[in-house]
Parts: structure tokens; C-alpha cells; sequence
């Protein structure tokens, strides 16, 4: 609205540091391979992984949690969710997962946004997908003193707003005159200024930056999870958030730390999409070595062939099972029990002793 209102994509002006972000992200993007190929079995490995990653670090950005043995098993839908904080993360991961599966034919509307709400919240029985009818505050706390970093728009406001919010993007949406990222970025500051619900807005938004990076062209949110990114650089999040928030009502603001923070992002997506491929092209045993990194890193301390499988589902059995010969060798995990049920139990290092 504010950031994307008429012409004002078109009278934005770029200091000269933005625009070299922005030239290095869009030749990155424009090298960018397909999912097919010599790399079709990293590519869905990634993609898998994303889900995973982009739940967990949503979520844990707004300090919603479980125990790490209890998410992965949540992730595999191997448990149900009876906590509060482990449904609101299978609400999140299922609508995670509907946006890469749907984003061709899902529309960008005040109703798809109401119902992003609601997926996330469709397992705690909250009453959700609906705009909040109250005014709020952002508040931060800091060694113990709160203090107001943002005040959204007023709640009469907000149907309103995200209504022309909305309106304006479809108006630009696959115009030849418009950079698909610059309106991106903008809608999502936008989206996030309004505030629209009382409680869920950040997640909302990384589920927006999903839709419409994929609606921009940006397939690399398919491969590497942007929330896992902004988790890892919440200070700068926040920052950039902050600074660009400022006089938002009145249409004052300026969105370029936004804009950089957003682009900074997504370059380092790019260039993390480049490791990974430039490493299964160059390393032998390439396999192998992801097969030693998911169970050390990614599975509980019991754990199936199964469970190695689901993770890296073109992983080839002789090669775990060559992997966990090597690992029993190394006293790194041990035979739980053997035959057709078997299962395998990582060793700490005092077990190795």
C-alpha cells in the first residue's frame, strides 16, 4: 500500500549500494539451474529439508519451541500435537508445505491472507482468520524494560488497507514495467506495517515472502528455507523492520533498509544453493557424506533405516549400509537390534570410551 501506492515503485530511488545488491541478486538468480539433471537427487533433498528448516525457524523466531526429538517426530507426523506450541508448529508446516505445492493457483487476496491465518492456527482451536477488531502495540523488552517499537494501523483501518494492499499488487503483478522483487519486498513492509492480526503477523508474512517469491520468479525458496536465513540474522531483521516502519502511516517512510535486508537475504540463499551444488559436483562420496551428516545431525538418538530414507529418499541402501558399517567401526553408534525391525542408536563420546 504505503511502499507499493501509485508510482511509487516508479519514483523509488536507489543508492548506489542498493542497486549493486539488487544487479548481484538478479545475475545469481539468472544463473540459477533447474531441478533436473545431474543434480535431481540434491534438489530433492532440499526440498524436503526446507519444510523442516522454514518450520522450526518461523516458529522459533516467535519463541514457539518443542524438544528437538519431539519436533522431528512431529515433522514425520510420527505423533500427534498435543501441546499448544506443537500444533501451532504442524499448522505451520502443513501450510509451509501447501504454498510450495499450490503458489501457481493460489491468489494473492485479503481472503488468502485470512486463510494463511488460519491454517497456522487450524489445530488449537483459537478463533483465527479474522482481522483483529482491536488497536495494539509492538512492543520489545529489553533487560526487563518494555518499550513500544511500533504502533500498526488502527483496527477500523485494516480491512481497508489490506484490501488496497492487495489491489495495488494484482494492479502490478506481471506488468513488463515491474520488478516482480521490488514489489515483493514492498508488499510484504507493507503487510507487516498494517499488523492485521493480534497475534501471528510475522509468520503470516514469511509465508507471504514464500508465496510471492515464487510469484516473482525466486524458485530458490523452493531449495533454501529465507525463514532459516532470517532466523540466523534476527538483529538485522528487527532493525531493518524497525527503521523502515517508521512514519509508514503518513507515507514517509523510507523502506531501503527493508530493501536491503530482503536482498542481502535472498543473494545469500542464492549463494548457499550455489555451495551445495558446486560440493555435490565436486566431492566424491558425496552421498556418503550427507548420509553421515543426517543421522549425526538430523535424527534422534534411535533411529531405522527408514527414518535415513525419509530424510534422503535417493540415498541407496548399500551405501547406508557401507555408512553404518563405518560408523559402528568408529564406536559411533551401536546395533540396537538386528533383522527386519532393526534399529540403531548414536553414541556420545563417553559411550565410545
Amino acid at each position: 500500500m504505503q511502499s507499493i501506492a501509485e508510482n511509487r515503485l516508479d519514483t523509488l530511488v536507489l543508492r548506489g549500494e542498493t542497486a549493486r545488491l539488487l544487479g548481484k541478486l538478479y545475475y545469481m538468480a539468472g544463473r540459477q539451474t533447474t531441478g533436473a539433471g545431474a543434480y535431481r537427487d540434491l534438489y530433492e533433498e532440499l526440498r524436503q529439508s526446507v519444510i523442516t528448516q522454514g518450520t522450526r525457524s518461523s516458529n522459533g523466531i516467535e519463541g514457539i519451541v518443542v524438544d528437538e526429538h519431539r519436533y522431528l517426530e512431529l515433522m514425520k507426523n510420527k505423533v500427534q500435537p498435543s501441546a499448544r506450541n506443537e500444533k501451532l508448529i504442524v499448522g505451520y508446516r502443513d501450510t509451509l508445505d501447501y504454498i510450495h505445492s499450490e503458489h501457481e493457483r493460489i491468489e494473492v487476496t485479503p481472503e488468502t491472507i485470512k486463510n494463511l491465518h488460519l491454517r497456522i492456527h487450524a489445530k488449537t482451536g483459537d478463533i483465527a482468520g479474522q482481522f483483529r477488531q482491536e488497536d495494539n502495540v509492538i512492543e520489545r523488552e529489553e533487560a526487563g524494560v518494555r518499550t513500544i517499537v511500533y504502533k500498526p494501523s488502527p483496527w477500523r483501518l485494516v480491512e481497508s488497507q489490506v484490501t488496497e494492499l492487495c489491489r495495488q499488487y494484482n494492479r502490478l503483478h506481471g506488468s513488463p514495467d515491474t520488478d516482480e522483487f521490488l514489489l515483493m519486498a514492498g508488499f510484504i513492509l507493507d503487510f507487516t506495517c498494517i499488523h492485521p492480526f493480534m497475534d501471528g503477523n510475522g509468520r503470516v508474512s514469511r509465508l507471504l515472502t514464500t508465496l510471492l517469491a515464487y510469484k516473482a520468479g525466486f524458485e530458490v525458496v523452493r531449495y533454501i528455507s529465507h525463514e532459516r536465513l532470517v532466523d540466523e540474522t534476527r538483529p538485522a531483521y528487527y532493525y531493518a523492520l524497525t527503521e523502515s516502519s517508521r512514519n509508514w502511516q503518513r507515507g514517509q517512510h523510507h523502506w531501503l533498509p527493508w530493501l536491503d535486508y530482503i536482498t542481502h537475504t535472498f543473494i545469500e540463499a542464492h549463494r548457499e544453493l550455489e555451495a551445495r551444488l558446486a560440493g555435490a559436483g565436486q566431492e566424491k562420496g558425496y552421498q556418503s557424506r550427507r548420509i553421515r551428516e543426517v543421522i549425526t545431525h538430523e535424527l534422534p538418538t534411535q533411529f531405522t533405516i527408514a527414518d535415513i530414507l525419509e530424510k534422503l529418499p535417493s540415498a541407496s541402501r548399500p551405501t547406508i549400509n557401507r555408512v553404518l558399517g563405518q560408523m559402528r567401526e568408529a564406536k559411533e553408534i551401536e546395533t540396537g537390534r538386528a533383522g527386519p525391525r532393526a534399529f540403531y542408536r548414536k553414541l556420545s563420546v563417553l559411550d565410545r570410551r
